[in-house]
Protein backbone atom coordinates (compact mmCIF):
# COMPACT_ATOMS: atom_id res chain seq x y z
CA UNK A 1 0.00 0.00 0.00
CA UNK A 2 2.81 2.41 0.89
CA UNK A 3 4.53 1.54 -2.41
CA UNK A 4 1.46 2.57 -4.42
CA UNK A 5 1.05 5.73 -2.35
CA UNK A 6 4.63 6.70 -3.17
CA UNK A 7 4.04 6.03 -6.87
CA UNK A 8 0.86 8.12 -6.84
CA UNK A 9 2.72 10.93 -5.07
CA UNK A 10 5.49 10.84 -7.69
CA UNK A 11 2.90 10.82 -10.49
CA UNK A 12 1.08 13.83 -9.01
CA UNK A 13 4.36 15.68 -8.54
CA UNK A 14 5.28 15.02 -12.18
CA UNK A 15 1.83 16.10 -13.38
CA UNK A 16 2.09 19.32 -11.37
CA UNK A 17 5.22 20.23 -13.34
CA UNK A 18 3.28 20.78 -16.57
CA UNK A 19 -0.46 20.66 -15.80
CA UNK A 20 -0.64 24.45 -16.07
CA UNK A 21 0.86 24.65 -19.57
CA UNK A 22 -1.55 26.47 -21.90
CA UNK A 23 -1.45 24.55 -25.19
CA UNK A 24 -3.58 27.19 -26.89
CA UNK A 25 -0.57 29.52 -26.89
CA UNK A 26 1.48 29.06 -30.05
CA UNK A 27 4.77 27.28 -29.47
CA UNK A 28 3.88 26.16 -25.95
CA UNK A 29 3.13 22.56 -26.85
CA UNK A 30 0.06 20.39 -27.33
CA UNK A 31 -1.12 17.90 -29.95
CA UNK A 32 -0.58 20.24 -32.91
CA UNK A 33 2.95 20.93 -31.74
CA UNK A 34 3.53 17.18 -31.27
CA UNK A 35 2.28 16.50 -34.80
CA UNK A 36 4.31 19.31 -36.39
CA UNK A 37 6.53 16.54 -37.79
CA UNK A 38 6.05 12.78 -37.67
CA UNK A 39 7.47 10.56 -34.94
CA UNK A 40 9.46 8.68 -37.61
CA UNK A 41 11.06 11.96 -38.70
CA UNK A 42 12.02 12.74 -35.10
CA UNK A 43 13.71 9.36 -34.65
CA UNK A 44 15.49 9.70 -38.01
CA UNK A 45 16.76 13.18 -37.13
CA UNK A 46 18.02 11.97 -33.76
CA UNK A 47 19.77 8.93 -35.28
CA UNK A 48 21.46 10.95 -38.05
CA UNK A 49 22.64 13.67 -35.65
CA UNK A 50 23.93 11.04 -33.20
CA UNK A 51 25.99 9.33 -35.88
CA UNK A 52 27.36 12.61 -37.25
CA UNK A 53 28.30 14.19 -33.93
CA UNK A 54 29.38 10.96 -32.25
CA UNK A 55 31.77 9.88 -35.03
CA UNK A 56 33.23 13.33 -35.69
CA UNK A 57 33.58 14.77 -32.19
CA UNK A 58 34.21 11.99 -29.67
CA UNK A 59 37.62 10.86 -31.02
CA UNK A 60 38.95 14.42 -31.11
CA UNK A 61 37.65 15.25 -27.62
CA UNK A 62 39.13 12.09 -26.08
CA UNK A 63 42.55 12.89 -27.59
CA UNK A 64 42.71 16.64 -27.05
CA UNK A 65 40.75 17.64 -23.95
CA UNK A 66 43.01 19.11 -21.27
CA UNK A 67 42.01 20.44 -17.85
CA UNK A 68 44.58 22.11 -15.52
CA UNK A 69 45.61 20.16 -12.45
CA UNK A 70 44.80 21.34 -8.94
CA UNK A 71 48.26 22.84 -8.32
CA UNK A 72 48.10 24.77 -11.61
CA UNK A 73 44.66 26.11 -10.66
CA UNK A 74 45.93 27.25 -7.26
CA UNK A 75 48.76 29.17 -8.97
CA UNK A 76 46.16 30.98 -11.09
CA UNK A 77 44.23 32.09 -8.00
CA UNK A 78 45.98 35.45 -7.65
CA UNK A 79 43.03 37.56 -6.48
CA UNK A 80 41.58 36.89 -3.03
CA UNK A 81 38.07 36.79 -4.53
CA UNK A 82 39.15 33.82 -6.69
CA UNK A 83 39.73 31.84 -3.48
CA UNK A 84 36.73 32.94 -1.43
CA UNK A 85 33.15 34.15 -1.89
CA UNK A 86 33.12 37.80 -0.90
CA UNK A 87 32.41 41.33 -2.13
CA UNK A 88 30.91 41.67 -5.61
CA UNK A 89 31.02 37.91 -6.09
CA UNK A 90 28.76 37.33 -3.09
CA UNK A 91 26.46 40.17 -4.20
CA UNK A 92 26.08 38.66 -7.70
CA UNK A 93 25.44 35.25 -6.15
CA UNK A 94 22.65 36.69 -4.00
CA UNK A 95 21.08 38.70 -6.85
CA UNK A 96 21.15 35.83 -9.36
CA UNK A 97 19.82 33.36 -6.79
CA UNK A 98 17.04 35.82 -5.85
CA UNK A 99 15.96 36.34 -9.48
CA UNK A 100 16.11 32.63 -10.23
CA UNK A 101 14.15 31.91 -7.05
CA UNK A 102 11.39 34.30 -8.14
CA UNK A 103 11.22 32.57 -11.54
CA UNK A 104 11.00 29.18 -9.86
CA UNK A 105 8.19 30.55 -7.70
CA UNK A 106 6.28 31.82 -10.75
CA UNK A 107 6.58 28.45 -12.47
CA UNK A 108 5.57 26.42 -9.40
CA UNK A 109 2.60 28.73 -8.83
CA UNK A 110 1.45 28.24 -12.44
CA UNK A 111 2.28 24.48 -12.45
CA UNK A 112 4.72 24.87 -15.33
CA UNK A 113 8.00 24.23 -13.54
CA UNK A 114 8.97 21.65 -16.16
CA UNK A 115 10.18 24.67 -18.17
CA UNK A 116 13.02 24.98 -15.65
CA UNK A 117 14.74 22.32 -17.77
CA UNK A 118 15.19 24.83 -20.59
CA UNK A 119 18.89 25.61 -21.25
CA UNK A 120 18.85 29.22 -20.02
CA UNK A 121 17.55 28.10 -16.63
CA UNK A 122 20.20 25.38 -16.53
CA UNK A 123 22.89 27.98 -17.36
CA UNK A 124 21.53 30.14 -14.52
CA UNK A 125 21.90 27.22 -12.12
CA UNK A 126 25.42 26.59 -13.43
CA UNK A 127 26.42 30.22 -12.83
CA UNK A 128 25.00 30.11 -9.31
CA UNK A 129 27.21 27.07 -8.72
CA UNK A 130 30.27 28.80 -10.22
CA UNK A 131 29.78 31.94 -8.13
CA UNK A 132 29.53 29.82 -4.98
CA UNK A 133 32.13 27.12 -5.66
CA UNK A 134 35.71 26.67 -4.50
CA UNK A 135 38.53 26.46 -7.09
CA UNK A 136 38.68 22.94 -8.54
CA UNK A 137 39.08 21.02 -11.79
CA UNK A 138 35.31 20.58 -11.81
CA UNK A 139 34.67 24.33 -11.72
CA UNK A 140 37.28 24.85 -14.48
CA UNK A 141 35.58 22.28 -16.71
CA UNK A 142 32.05 23.56 -16.05
CA UNK A 143 33.12 27.18 -16.62
CA UNK A 144 34.83 26.42 -19.92
CA UNK A 145 31.95 24.38 -21.33
CA UNK A 146 29.40 26.94 -20.10
CA UNK A 147 31.27 29.73 -21.93
CA UNK A 148 30.46 28.08 -25.25
CA UNK A 149 26.78 27.63 -24.42
CA UNK A 150 26.08 31.29 -23.63
CA UNK A 151 24.90 31.90 -27.18
CA UNK A 152 21.42 30.74 -26.10
CA UNK A 153 21.08 33.61 -23.64
CA UNK A 154 22.00 36.11 -26.35
CA UNK A 155 19.53 34.54 -28.78
CA UNK A 156 16.87 34.85 -26.06
CA UNK A 157 17.67 38.57 -25.82
CA UNK A 158 17.52 39.13 -29.59
CA UNK A 159 14.57 36.77 -30.27
CA UNK A 160 12.56 36.87 -27.02
CA UNK A 161 9.55 34.58 -26.65
CA UNK A 162 7.25 36.47 -24.27
CA UNK A 163 3.82 35.29 -25.39
CA UNK A 164 3.74 32.63 -22.64
CA UNK A 165 4.13 35.19 -19.82
CA UNK A 166 0.91 36.45 -18.29
CA UNK A 167 2.31 39.12 -15.96
CA UNK A 168 4.73 42.05 -16.17
CA UNK A 169 6.70 40.54 -13.29
CA UNK A 170 7.51 37.43 -15.33
CA UNK A 171 8.71 39.56 -18.24
CA UNK A 172 10.88 41.71 -15.97
CA UNK A 173 12.46 38.60 -14.44
CA UNK A 174 13.01 37.21 -17.95
CA UNK A 175 15.02 40.26 -19.04
CA UNK A 176 16.95 40.54 -15.77
CA UNK A 177 17.88 36.86 -15.83
CA UNK A 178 19.12 36.87 -19.41
CA UNK A 179 21.03 40.13 -19.04
CA UNK A 180 22.79 38.77 -15.96
CA UNK A 181 23.72 35.38 -17.39
CA UNK A 182 24.76 36.83 -20.77
CA UNK A 183 26.67 40.05 -20.09
CA UNK A 184 27.24 40.42 -16.34
CA UNK A 185 28.23 37.16 -14.65
CA UNK A 186 30.55 35.63 -17.33
CA UNK A 187 32.80 38.74 -17.66
CA UNK A 188 32.93 39.00 -13.87
CA UNK A 189 34.01 35.35 -13.58
CA UNK A 190 36.71 36.00 -16.16
CA UNK A 191 37.85 38.97 -14.10
CA UNK A 192 37.94 36.79 -10.98
CA UNK A 193 40.24 34.35 -12.78
CA UNK A 194 41.72 31.37 -10.99
CA UNK A 195 39.50 28.37 -11.74
CA UNK A 196 37.63 30.54 -14.24
CA UNK A 197 40.44 30.50 -16.78
CA UNK A 198 39.79 30.24 -20.50
CA UNK A 199 41.41 27.66 -22.74
CA UNK A 200 43.70 28.81 -25.58
CA UNK A 201 41.92 30.12 -28.66
CA UNK A 202 43.30 27.25 -30.76
CA UNK A 203 41.92 24.64 -28.36
CA UNK A 204 38.68 23.34 -29.88
CA UNK A 205 38.19 20.41 -27.53
CA UNK A 206 36.07 22.43 -25.07
CA UNK A 207 33.65 23.88 -27.65
CA UNK A 208 33.37 20.42 -29.26
CA UNK A 209 32.50 19.01 -25.83
CA UNK A 210 29.93 21.80 -25.53
CA UNK A 211 28.38 20.74 -28.85
CA UNK A 212 28.20 17.12 -27.71
CA UNK A 213 26.67 17.94 -24.30
CA UNK A 214 24.17 20.37 -25.82
CA UNK A 215 23.11 17.90 -28.52
CA UNK A 216 22.58 14.97 -26.14
CA UNK A 217 20.74 17.18 -23.65
CA UNK A 218 18.41 18.46 -26.37
CA UNK A 219 17.81 15.34 -28.44
CA UNK A 220 17.73 12.68 -25.73
CA UNK A 221 16.80 14.30 -22.42
CA UNK A 222 14.56 17.24 -23.39
CA UNK A 223 13.02 15.54 -26.42
CA UNK A 224 12.09 12.41 -24.40
CA UNK A 225 10.34 14.49 -21.73
CA UNK A 226 8.69 16.71 -24.35
CA UNK A 227 7.26 13.69 -26.19
CA UNK A 228 5.85 12.29 -22.94
CA UNK A 229 4.31 15.56 -21.72
CA UNK A 230 3.51 17.40 -25.00
CA UNK A 231 5.40 20.40 -23.58
CA UNK A 232 7.57 22.19 -26.14
CA UNK A 233 10.79 22.33 -24.12
CA UNK A 234 13.29 24.61 -25.87
CA UNK A 235 11.43 24.14 -29.15
CA UNK A 236 12.22 20.42 -29.57
CA UNK A 237 8.62 19.55 -30.49
CA UNK A 238 7.87 22.48 -32.82
CA UNK A 239 9.59 25.77 -33.69
CA UNK A 240 9.09 28.91 -31.63
CA UNK A 241 7.00 31.67 -33.20
CA UNK A 242 10.12 33.87 -33.35
CA UNK A 243 12.25 31.19 -35.06
CA UNK A 244 13.62 32.63 -38.35
CA UNK A 245 13.71 29.05 -39.75
CA UNK A 246 10.10 28.26 -38.87
CA UNK A 247 8.99 25.17 -40.80
CA UNK A 248 9.28 21.36 -40.88
CA UNK A 249 13.08 21.52 -41.25
CA UNK A 250 13.72 23.78 -38.26
CA UNK A 251 15.62 21.01 -36.42
CA UNK A 252 18.00 20.51 -39.33
CA UNK A 253 18.67 24.23 -39.47
CA UNK A 254 19.20 24.21 -35.70
CA UNK A 255 21.70 21.35 -35.96
CA UNK A 256 23.69 23.45 -38.41
CA UNK A 257 23.58 26.92 -36.90
CA UNK A 258 23.70 25.93 -33.23
CA UNK A 259 26.94 23.87 -33.43
CA UNK A 260 28.45 26.72 -35.47
CA UNK A 261 27.36 29.17 -32.80
CA UNK A 262 28.82 26.99 -30.03
CA UNK A 263 32.14 26.63 -31.90
CA UNK A 264 32.47 30.34 -32.63
CA UNK A 265 30.55 32.25 -29.95
CA UNK A 266 32.62 31.28 -26.92
CA UNK A 267 35.88 32.20 -28.64
CA UNK A 268 34.58 35.51 -30.00
CA UNK A 269 32.98 36.35 -26.64
CA UNK A 270 36.27 35.68 -24.81
CA UNK A 271 38.27 37.82 -27.23
CA UNK A 272 35.78 40.68 -26.87
CA UNK A 273 35.94 40.55 -23.06
CA UNK A 274 39.76 40.37 -23.22
CA UNK A 275 40.02 43.56 -25.29
CA UNK A 276 37.31 45.34 -23.28
CA UNK A 277 39.31 44.61 -20.13
CA UNK A 278 42.45 45.81 -21.88
CA UNK A 279 40.74 48.98 -23.11
CA UNK A 280 39.44 49.75 -19.62
CA UNK A 281 42.87 48.96 -18.17
CA UNK A 282 41.26 46.56 -15.71
CA UNK A 283 44.33 44.38 -15.49
CA UNK A 284 47.04 46.75 -16.81
CA UNK A 285 46.98 45.21 -20.26
CA UNK A 286 48.68 42.01 -19.15
CA UNK A 287 47.42 38.52 -19.77
CA UNK A 288 46.58 37.43 -16.25
CA UNK A 289 44.27 34.99 -14.58
CA UNK A 290 41.49 34.15 -17.02
CA UNK A 291 43.56 35.05 -20.08
CA UNK A 292 46.81 33.47 -18.97
CA UNK A 293 46.70 30.78 -21.70
CA UNK A 294 44.48 32.55 -24.22
CA UNK A 295 47.17 33.10 -26.84
CA UNK A 296 49.26 30.02 -26.10
CA UNK A 297 49.14 26.63 -27.76
CA UNK A 298 46.87 24.10 -26.07
CA UNK A 299 48.55 21.43 -23.98
CA UNK A 300 47.98 17.79 -24.69
CA UNK A 301 45.67 15.88 -22.43
CA UNK A 302 47.27 14.06 -19.54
Amino acid sequence: MMYFSVLIGIKNLFLSSYSGVNHSISGNGGVDCYNFISLEQRFLDTFVFTVIFGITLLPYISRSLYCPHKLDIEKLCIKSVSKSISGVRKLLLIILSFIFGIQVGFKILKCVWLFLLNPCHVITGVQIYLLGSEPSRTSVAIFRVHNHLLFGAFLALFFPVLNTFESIGEQVMYWLQHLLIAIVVPPYLMFVGGAYSCEPLTDLAWPFLGVLIFFFYMMYFLQSIALMTLVNLNSVLCPAISDPFYGPSWRWFAMIHQPLLILSFGKIYTICIFYIFKLLNIYSGKKKECFIDLFENPKKSE
